[in-house]
């Protein structure tokens, strides 16, 4: 997560995705070696279509920043770590596995910049943290449900894969409230391409 939010730290928070979007391959390719997952080929048409739809948003951009690179780092280890969640929500409730996962990243997050954390909290209003409990909820709901899709025996790959899609929330916050109103016809081609990819991965 560290790595995963430094790559928000940019112009363009849509490009971060085409790096992220890595752990797609990660996850599928785990997915068959650990759990032995489907190769049904329709499936890898699926995923490459999502992909593809995200190279597509942003081939023409090349203004490349260094934060864009961590999401290259964290997309790689997003991959590993998935594995690892539906392994151990084979046997752990999802409610249970989140309180323990979300306690020790608080700790650890705590143990390496006590000072900054304390500092972050002392002398502020409740108000000045209405942001941040919004987003916490929506990633707690995010989270519910695709710790829930392993449970019910949904494939990591696809699992990811549908997940990436939320790039396209990004277009449209974009779009909407930051007023980058470029290439508007590319990006509602590349959403549909995106989403025909996920239809197909919901059926095979």
């Amino acid at each position: 997560m560290i790595f995963y939010l430094r790559s928000f730290k940019v112009k363009n928070i849509s490009f971060s995705s085409i790096f992220g979007s890595v752990s797609i391959l990660v996850a599928t390719t785990l997915g068959i070696i650990v759990f032995n997952e489907s190769i049904h080929p329709l499936k890898f048409v699926g995923i490459l279509l999502v992909l593809c739809a995200i190279v597509m948003l942003n081939y023409r951009n090349v203004h490349l920043e260094r934060n864009h690179f961590f999401s290259l780092i964290s997309g790689l280890i997003f991959g590993i770590c998935y594995t690892l969640d539906k392994s151990i929500l084979q046997s752990v409730s999802t409610l249970v596995y989140m309180f323990w996962t979300f306690l020790f990243a608080a700790l650890f997050g705590f143990l390496l910049q006590p000072k900054n954390i304390i500092d972050s909290v002392r002398g502020k209003k409740l108000s000045a943290y209405k942001l941040v409990v919004l987003s916490g909820t929506c990633y707690f709901l995010y989270n519910v449900c695709t710790f829930s899709a392993y449970r019910f025996g949904g494939e990591v790959g696809r699992v990811d894969a549908i997940n990436n899609t939320a790039v396209f929330f990004f277009i449209l916050f974009e779009y909407f409230i930051l007023s980058h109103k470029i290439a508007v016809r590319r990006k509602i081609v590349a959403a549909v391409i995106a989403y025909v990819g996920v239809a197909i991965l919901g059926f095979f």
